[in-house]
């Protein structure tokens, strides 16, 4: 859930467990690519990876399976580099 800063938080915004674990997973996914840096290809593969909070319900509402949607994504990437 959003929580807006304040002073006592020195005008951080905290993040949620999820979005903590998202972040991780971005970094993990980067780190197996041998890559340098973070870019939103990481990130799209993390949220694929996700089977808790919104992604699985959104990903089904579009009809979108994660395998396929990681199999795009990676196909991507590779044309891209």
């Amino acid at each position: 859930m959003y929580r807006a800063a304040d002073a006592r938080s020195g005008g951080h915004i905290r993040f949620s467990s999820r979005a903590k674990e998202s972040l991780a997973n971005t970094v993990r996914e980067a780190q197996a690519r041998h890559d340098r840096h973070i870019g939103v290809e990481h990130l799209g593969l993390s949220l694929v990876t996700m089977t808790g909070g919104l992604v699985p319900s959104v990903l089904a509402a579009l009809g979108a399976s994660a395998p396929a949607l990681r199999t795009a994504i990676t196909d991507r990437y590779r044309q891209a580099s």
